[in-house]
């Protein structure tokens, strides 16, 4: 008689979360009418199950408004990998062919976390470890200082019709900060240095110095500790 040198095995049904990626051992024995021979080397099998959990995952915010996740492909588990799906939050989940994705246009200073999973015909593998990044901050606005005429002053200094006291308008500035006023005319320092003004919580200046100045067409300017204004003509 003929004996097969090949056997095909129907495996028992499986539900759940053992349907498939299982193990099965065998061994071979020859029999005759004398008995059973001694088995030969056990070899395993398994059965093709879904993808193992990604890892590698980074997660980065290389500049404003964009969030760019990478990540390894894992073993596939006997099966191609045919996507992979990617959950952000905020935001959802969307699938991808790839190992890469970029977001663009998200809010500023908000925190994202990223997690992964791959799929294929079988099923989706676990999840990844979440990884997070946080998008830029804006940036500051444009620095700007100004001088024009403040409130009217008429004293024995300064009695002329354009004598005022110079009024600063300033952005940009370090928030909450006081400022040193020098104050310049007509190619010179005028003033003694003593007078401060303070920036608002945003970094705005809209106040007047305590130096003044009464002759009009001069060029005039301030530094503010040290950072000096737009020139202007009185």
């Amino acid at each position: 008689a003929t004996h097969p040198s090949a056997l095909t095995f129907a495996l028992p049904a499986h539900t759940g979360s053992n349907a498939d990626g299982t193990t099965y051992s065998f061994q071979v024995r020859a029999i005759n009418d004398v008995g059973t021979g001694p088995g030969g080397n056990t070899v395993n099998a398994r059965t093709p199950g879904p993808p193992a959990q990604v890892g590698g995952l980074d997660v980065s915010a290389p500049s404003r408004g964009t969030i760019v996740a990478t990540w390894s492909a894992p073993n596939d588990n006997g099966k191609p990998i045919t996507e992979y799906q990617v959950n952000r939050n905020p935001g959802g989940t969307q699938s991808v062919d790839g190992r890469r994705i970029q977001w663009d246009g998200l809010p500023d200073s908000t925190r994202y976390t990223v997690q992964v999973r791959a799929c294929n015909e079988v099923g989706c593998g676990a999840w990844s470890a979440e990884r997070a990044a946080t998008t830029p901050d804006p940036p500051p606005p444009p620095r700007s200082i100004r001088v024009s005429r403040g409130a009217r002053v008429n004293n024995a200094d300064c009695d002329t019709p354009d004598c005022h006291n110079f009024h600063i308008t300033a952005s940009g500035m370090d928030p909450n900060t006081n400022y040193q006023v020098n104050c310049y005319g007509n190619g010179r320092q005028f003033d003694t240095g003593t007078s401060y003004v303070r920036s608002g919580p945003a970094g705005g200046i809209d106040q007047d110095a305590s130096c003044f100045w009464g002759f009009a067409g001069a060029e005039v300017w301030v530094t503010l500790n040290g950072i000096e204004s737009s020139h202007s003509r009185w």
